[in-house]
């Protein structure tokens, strides 16, 4: 069962941001909100790059890498909330 949604922390300086680091007068929704997306090598570097922008857009995330333990350490670490998928392909 996926973990429910939630939005990266935003820190001055980050790359990524998100939809609640938006003005508060701002209307817009995030682009990809109840889209899914899959992203493999997601425990680090351009995967985990990734997942952070989708999920800054509102996107419902898979994440696939090797480790369930490096997995679940960005789970925490970077606030997401997704299926965690630890596979050997």
């Amino acid at each position: 069962m996926p973990y429910p949604i939630a939005t990266l922390p935003h820190a001055a300086g980050s790359r990524a941001g998100n939809a609640a680091s938006m003005p508060a007068d701002s209307t817009r929704s995030p682009r990809l909100a109840g889209r899914r997306v899959l992203i493999t090598g997601a425990s680090s570097g351009v995967g985990l790059e990734a997942a952070r922008r989708f999920a800054a857009e509102g996107a419902r995330l898979a994440l696939l890498a090797r480790g369930a333990d490096a997995l679940e350490e960005i789970l925490a670490a970077e606030r997401l909330y997704a299926v965690l998928v630890p596979v050997d392909l």
